[in-house]
């Protein structure tokens, strides 16, 4: 069977579970039930100016950052002198194109990456995602289903 995508699936809320009130995804009275395990390689980006930015630097920023293409030149203007400046947190392949646009403006970038785990339910006989908002119950729901023999699906993005 193909593993659904967890974005646009019906959702239903449920009231916060305590973990003893989830017999049903693994006892059998309610089948289809999987655990599904989302990773995504996640990186922070930073735009390094050793001497501090100069105007050359901050054009290249406006050129790479829309953000700051539409920012009053004033305010790009400001950040002449800084050493460091937060590209922010992207998903690993936008922050590989990231990096090569700075590459090519001649920014020097310096990067941290991690990879992000979570869990998910799924029925895949109702085709409903049951949404846990508190992560850390979603978890422990999760790992006591895996636990319980709960199949797991892997969505890698």
């Amino acid at each position: 069977m193909a593993v659904p995508q967890p974005l646009g699936l019906l959702t239903k809320e449920l009231p916060m579970p305590v973990i003893e009130d989830c017999e049903h995804l693994w006892n059998g009275t309610e089948p289809g039930w999987v655990v599904l395990r989302t990773v995504e390689d996640r990186v922070h980006l930073v735009a390094n100016f050793e001497a501090g930015a100069d105007v050359r630097d901050l054009k290249a920023l406006r050129a790479i950052l829309p953000s700051l293409a539409a920012a009053p030149a004033a305010t790009v203007f400001a950040l002449k002198g800084v050493r460091e400046f937060d590209l922010g947190e992207h998903e690993s392949m936008e922050a590989h194109r990231l990096k090569t646009l700075c590459a090519t403006h001649g920014v020097s970038v310096t990067s941290r990456g991690w990879r992000e785990v979570s869990h998910g339910l799924f029925n895949e006989s109702t085709q409903v995602y049951w949404l846990i908002e508190d992560s850390a119950t979603c978890e422990a729901v999760a790992l006591k289903a895996i636990a319980r023999g709960v199949p797991v699906r892997e969505i890698q993005y």
